[in-house]
């Protein structure tokens, strides 16, 4: 009896830790992110399309991909994304695998500013110098 109450217990401290580590993530993200989306709050098409330009419009470029997990970036990938950040003023933002429909346009937004200041191929010609750059380096 001692025990199943003493399992009860772990089991509801340990889902209140877990949903206190998503909720801290969250917010973190919302700090970093001048554009939320989430399931809750999943803003048009529109709404994401105006602010990317305001944020453009600020000197503020963000470069969102998809499919690149955060926890698994190389050491290219983390001095790109510096570089980016130091000499363009690039913040760069990863997306799941599977997007949402706002994810999809949030991505878009976002993206064809900084296309338009830079370049369609911005992104692919910058990664491929400071690739060189890199491997020489290493």
């Amino acid at each position: 009896m001692l025990l199943r109450s003493s399992m009860k217990i772990l089991s509801v401290l340990f889902l209140l830790i877990t949903s206190m580590s998503f909720a801290q993530k969250a917010n973190a993200a919302q700090e970093n992110d001048p554009i939320v989306i989430t399931l809750s709050t999943q803003p048009s098409c529109d709404i994401v399309k105006q602010q990317a330009a305001k944020l453009a419009a600020s000197g503020q470029y963000i470069y969102v991909s998809a499919g690149n997990l955060t926890s698994t970036r190389t050491d290219f990938e983390r001095y790109f994304e510096n570089y980016l950040w130091e000499k363009y003023a690039i913040r760069t933002k990863y997306l799941d695998c599977s997007i949402m429909p706002s994810e999809l346009c949030y991505m878009s937004a976002l993206n064809s500013k900084w296309k338009a200041r830079y370049g369609k191929e911005f992104i692919n010609n910058e990664r491929k110098l400071l690739k060189t750059e890199f491997e020489k380096k290493s």
